[in-house]
């Protein structure tokens, strides 16, 4: 199920009333939850209402004022086969617009991000929905009051993961709970993705002829045995401890965060997924349906989540893919 709205900004105002550094028009945001619609527009409410509070908008009146501004978008949430009938713990959040700043040519911002709540009941769905809403949260507010440079996008994931990882933190102390999530964050700025991680949820590009690359390291136990040896790569799906994350939003206090950057060029494809996908879906299987020319990205998210229920669909799936 997924709500979305839309909004455009442009040089807002900060609460002195001086104009800020940075701008937004065109906004586009979604967030896909398998939860109620009226509890998902009011969490876009909420993201909407933080941008309103900073100034005034503006749309741009052409697609050709857009291009090559905005990304081709394609995103898929499914309980699965085996959970259909427990809450979904995954959550999706995408949202783009075109980014103004008073020292520099307007240019493409991008904010996707994938999280796979953990729990019981339904507080694997809260804690990924209060990651999502606390990471696009601090992302605009801060960036509402400052020009970013390349360093400032690393440091603004690295402290956005912080305040998302505080905020389930400090629920968890005040109602003796011990929900948690996976998150795994791409911010595009212009050509360059900035990707922040902690979990098992995965990144990955496909570029051609390279194929396919994951861009993210899983942190689970399974992939500490592979790295030292101890097991073969293949039996990170079979074996018995595969479930086990030993680093995730809302674990401790604060939260490591692995950030890197990479560099885009046209006719590139990320892909973001849960555990869902991946566990199901083998990668060359993934680069195959990556490879195949759509129309619009939304056919291969469907591909993606298809495969992972043929595959099994043990767990919730999560999917956006993102066209370059």
């Amino acid at each position: 199920m997924a709500s979305r709205q839309q909004s455009s900004l442009l040089f807002p105002r900060n609460e002195n009333g001086t104009s800020a550094q940075v701008g937004f028009a065109n906004t586009q945001i979604a967030l896909l939850s398998d939860t109620d619609a009226g509890h998902i527009a009011t969490l876009l409410e909420q993201v909407q209402a933080l941008l309103n509070t900073h100034g005034c908008s503006k749309e741009m009146k052409t697609k050709e004022d857009l291009f090559p501004f905005m990304l081709q978008v394609g995103s898929r949430l499914d309980r699965g086969i085996v959970r259909k009938d427990e809450p979904n713990e995954d959550s999706l959040f995408i949202a783009q617009s075109i980014l103004h700043t008073l020292s520099a040519p307007a240019r493409r911002f991008a904010l996707f991000v994938v999280a796979d709540g953990m729990g019981g009941q339904e507080q694997g769905q809260e804690a990924s929905q209060l990651a999502l809403e606390s990471l696009a949260e601090y992302v605009y507010t801060s960036l509402c009051s400052k020009d970013p440079t390349p360093d400032a996008f690393v440091s603004l994931l690295q402290k956005g993961f912080q305040s998302a990882n505080q905020a389930i933190y400090l629920h968890n102390q005040k109602s003796g709970s011990n929900m948690g999530t996976t998150m795994t964050a791409i911010l595009i700025s212009d050509s360059t993705a900035y990707i922040a991680h902690t979990g098992d949820s995965r990144a990955y590009l496909y570029r051609q002829p390279t194929g396919l690359i994951q861009l993210t390291h899983d942190h689970s136990l399974v992939a500490a045995l592979v790295e030292v040896g101890a097991i073969q790569p293949e039996e990170v799906y079979t074996h018995p401890g595969r479930n086990q994350i030993y680093r995730y939003v809302g674990r401790t206090a604060t939260v490591e965060v692995d950030i890197e950057s990479v560099p885009l060029a046209a006719g590139d494809r990320l892909l973001l997924c849960s555990d869902g996908l991946w566990e199901m879906v083998r990668d060359p299987q993934i680069a195959d349906i990556l490879a195949r020319p759509v129309r619009d990205p939304s056919e291969t998210a469907d591909r993606l989540v298809q495969a992972a229920l043929t595959g099994g669909g043990e767990d919730n799936v999560g999917v956006i893919v993102v066209q370059v």
